[in-house]
């Protein structure tokens, strides 16, 4: 009987899971026995096994284990520069997130730390980071949050930022999934946190906000416009690095990894590369441009859109695959009303092919534009869906 095409994906993510357990068991498996005793996965398995083995090399697959070690889980430092630490709001791969307080005028900010501190490769760390710092807080845009000051003390460098009073766009997606009541301003609805009301803003969210979302989109296309324009890539767009505040006003979070364009290509780090499951696929080939962050804007604005996880899988093998392949179910599947340009501004986003994609978040922004300008219908689904 031929295997089912079920059946075939189980055996391959078995065949990689095996290969990353042994690779960090040290056994070094020959990737060419594995190719000779799964002839008919052989081609999916010299794609995935590479790019696995060089994601272990890296360790990617262990970055909040890096931060862990780097930043422990009770920070000793009390105070950093010219502010106390307060509390921690966040913590992930490219750092963490306190809630501080400047210790002379008692301005609230974020102050985040980065994952590493000042070792062996001191001079090196210090001149990126300050490179990078300078660039990132000299960017001016409404949709980017402002960089108020940076610096280095007891060996850990750290930005300080405005301090935003809202929710991230991924609270507002785990809202959605759990009702389809509207809520905002025009709610009576209970929520938390309670900043989802958005008290200064005349407006509602619900499932098939169509207009609202692709605003929201508008308003990161043109952060991610103005960034790339200074010459800064952002690396990790995903609904966790995007904030509503309390007036609905879009901010886009965390520029602060391996940025600059043209350093990006050539650094050897995969820390800058962001969270696997917004990650485009060219990013594994180190073939980065604005194009890159273009398909993480896309993945996210599927996410707001249809309320459901664009990239299947829950192991590092079963994502890098989905990536890989461009196995996204049509948002359609999810969302049945969701209007077809917009299906195919998604579809043309988060196409494995960059080629294929818009050229960049300017490009991106004048499609959400249009679409919130021309008379819609429903119209059909069509044949429209990368493969």
């Amino acid at each position: 009987m031929a295997e089912t095409p079920a059946s075939s994906e189980e055996r391959l993510d078995s065949i990689v899971s095996q290969y990353v357990s042994d690779v960090r068991d040290g056994s070094a498996p020959d990737v060419e026995t594995i190719y000779a005793a799964h002839p008919d996965l052989a081609e999916e398995l010299r794609e995935l096994l590479p790019l696995v083995a060089r994601l272990e090399r890296w360790g990617t697959a262990k970055e909040v284990e890096c931060v862990r070690q780097s930043l422990p889980i009770h920070f000793p430092l009390r105070e950093l520069g010219e502010y106390r630490l307060i509390r921690e709001l966040g913590r992930g791969g490219m750092g963490v997130v306190f809630h501080a307080e400047h210790r002379f005028s008692s301005r609230a900010v974020a102050l985040k730390l980065l994952p590493f501190r000042l070792g062996a490769d001191l001079s090196q760390r210090q001149a990126q980071f300050r490179l990078e710092a300078d660039a990132i807080a000299k960017l001016r845009h409404p949709s980017i949050v402002p960089i108020y000051s940076f610096g280095e003390e007891a060996g850990f460098f750290y930005y300080v930022m405005q301090l935003i009073d809202g929710v991230t766009l991924a609270n507002v997606i785990q809202r959605l999934r759990e009702s389809d009541e509207p809520f905002g301003r025009k709610s009576r609805s209970v929520m938390r946190p309670a900043a989802l009301a958005w008290p200064k803003a005349n407006m509602a969210l619900c499932r098939d906000s169509w207009a609202a979302f692709a605003k929201i989109g508008i308003q990161v296309a043109e952060a991610l416009s103005h960034a790339h324009g200074a010459g800064l890539l952002h690396n990790d767009i995903k609904p966790g690095n995007i904030m509503l505040d309390a007036n609905g006003r879009v901010v886009v979070t965390d520029f602060s990894g391996n940025g600059m364009i043209e350093e990006f290509a050539q650094d050897e780090n995969i820390q800058g590369l962001g969270t696997l499951r917004y990650m485009a696929p060219e990013r594994f080939h180190r073939q980065v441009d604005a194009r890159s962050d273009v398909y993480s804007l896309g993945v996210t604005l599927y996410e707001l859109m249809t309320q459901a996880t664009a990239i299947p899988g829950h192991s590092v093998p079963q994502m890098m695959a989905a990536i890989q392949q461009g196995n996204v179910l049509p948002p359609r599947w999810h969302a049945p009303h969701l209007p077809l340009e917009l299906v195919k501004i998604l579809g043309k986003a988060i196409h494995p092919d960059p080629e294929l994609r818009q050229s960049s978040a300017e490009k991106l922004r004048v499609e959400l534009v249009a679409f919130l300008n021309r008379p819609r219908s429903p119209g059909r689904s069509g044949r429209w869906w990368p493969r």
